[in-house]
């Protein structure tokens, strides 16, 4: 893991000499980083949801798959979560 605080360049072998200062604007750097990602792959699987596309090798399903190879299944997506929703067999 990498991440730039300052002028101070932290990764695991360097972290421990980091100040406290320097470490929570690691932390709030690496959050804003997390965030802007979110917000990328959320948009980036609404493309990928409006052209029907999916990749099986990456694990990438899309509400229109799932409605088109799994119609029968109540299927939501929350960023970068999903939840499917099932009736036992019992």
């Amino acid at each position: 893991m990498f991440a730039t605080a300052g002028t101070l360049e932290l990764n695991r072998e360097t972290v421990g000499a980091a100040s406290d200062a320097e470490l929570l604007d690691a932390v709030r750097l690496i959050h804003e980083g997390r965030r802007e990602f979110d917000v990328l792959e959320a948009a980036v699987l609404a493309e990928l949801d409006a052209r029907g596309t999916t990749d099986r090798e990456l694990g990438v399903r899309t509400a229109t798959w799932m409605a088109r190879e799994f119609p029968h299944v109540l299927f939501e997506r929350f960023v970068d979560d999903v939840i499917v929703h099932c009736v036992s067999e019992q």
